[in-house]
């Protein structure tokens, strides 16, 4: 005859004891904490750059929240953007007309289709 008795661990008491253990190992010396970030300094990102991989992700975050920043700005002046742009066309309309045909007739015919427009304001 067997008897099985199943204790369930939460797995913040294993965490916590994880943590525990490294802070043990690590101890008041900085020298691995150190090692690591001096590491995570001088690794590239891959063989072709001169990048870090440290850079590479700093560059990428910063990017990304001046991304959001702008996004947001945008989303915030939407309605003088649009009445800003409407403004234009409508002072503007003739000579918008004519540079948008030019442009398009001008790209017509390619071996692809692409439409860059760019209005000068004069």
């Amino acid at each position: 005859m067997s008897s099985e008795v199943k204790i369930k661990v939460p797995d913040e008491v294993i965490s916590n004891l994880i943590h525990a253990e490294i802070a043990k190992q690590l101890g008041p010396d900085n020298r691995l904490v150190e090692a690591v970030v001096r590491s995570a300094l001088e690794q590239k990102k891959d063989n072709y750059s001169r990048e870090t991989l440290f850079g590479d992700q700093v560059k990428n975050m910063i990017r990304g929240k001046a991304q959001d920043v702008f996004k947001s700005w945008l989303d915030q002046h939407a309605k003088e953007i649009e009445q800003a742009f409407l403004k234009f066309l409508t002072k503007n309309k003739a000579k918008v007309i004519r540079d948008f045909c030019h442009q398009l007739a001008t790209n017509l015919g390619r071996f692809y289709f692409s439409l860059n427009l760019k209005i000068d304001d004069e």
